[in-house]
């Protein structure tokens, strides 16, 4: 009989989430006030020789 019990699969009972799920992704263009001149398009700084914080 006890081997009877081993056998039996239980079924599970899933409640409903309470949960709101996450909000659906909105894409999103960015948009700016001007255009900026390609002259002014440079990112990379040089760094100065003095800085303390230089390990190389």
């Amino acid at each position: 009989m006890e081997t009877n019990n081993l056998n039996e699969k239980k079924t599970i009972k899933f409640i409903e989430n309470p949960l709101p799920g996450p909000k659906p992704h909105v894409k999103r263009e960015m948009t700016y006030d001007y255009d900026v001149p390609e002259d002014k398009m440079h990112f990379d700084i040089e760094k100065p020789s003095n800085n303390f914080y230089d390990i190389s």
